[in-house]
């Protein structure tokens, strides 16, 4: 494995010209940042339903999730084309990205439980899961390089507070 990604100041240019790894790790980012946002957006939306439920006092307000998921989605994109620029076949890179590639299912399958489906229970117990595989992802990504395990924290600290309010949203609504 090399000691560094692919995609950094040193190797980014030649003269003036991008050179052409350079132009595919840009595809790639693009690639990646699209799925990732498109994986966010797909989701059931917020109804009426949700609006009706009683929720704890530390709910935030609607107008805060998507300024936060546009947040999360970003770095959270930025850590896998990180992780993607050392190299596929490699160990680390490819559990990560595995990994990766899980948790973000599990995250639309959360909006589908819940707001699709309006299992609280389901829901609360999917994120759970959600929890772990950002956890197994993390630690992937902090052994390939450091910086794109630490962009995903706070990904992990808004799934921590989510866990908190799915599961009062559960037993206030029983």
């Amino acid at each position: 494995m090399r000691n560094r990604p692919i995609f950094t100041s040193d190797n980014r240019f030649e003269g003036r010209l991008i050179s052409m790894n350079t132009l595919i790790e840009f595809i790639m980012l693009i690639i990646v940042l699209a799925v990732t946002y498109a994986v966010g957006y797909a989701g059931p939306k917020v109804s009426d339903w949700y609006a009706a439920l009683k929720k704890p006092s530390f709910t935030p307000g609607s107008y805060v999730f998507p300024i936060v998921w546009i947040a999360l989605y970003s770095q959270m994109a930025a850590a896998a084309f990180l992780v993607w620029t050392f190299g596929i076949t490699t160990r680390y890179v490819a559990t990560g990205l595995a990994f990766y590639i899980i948790q973000l299912g599990l995250n639309y399958f959360w909006s589908v439980i819940f707001f699709g489906w309006h299992s609280l229970l389901g829901a609360f117990i999917e994120i759970l899961f959600l929890w772990i595989f950002i956890i197994l992802t993390m630690s992937a990504f902090f052994r390939v390089y450091r910086p794109a395990g630490v962009l995903m924290i706070p990904y992990l600290l808004w799934v921590t507070y989510a866990i908190a309010i799915n599961g009062y949203v559960w037993q206030m609504n029983k």
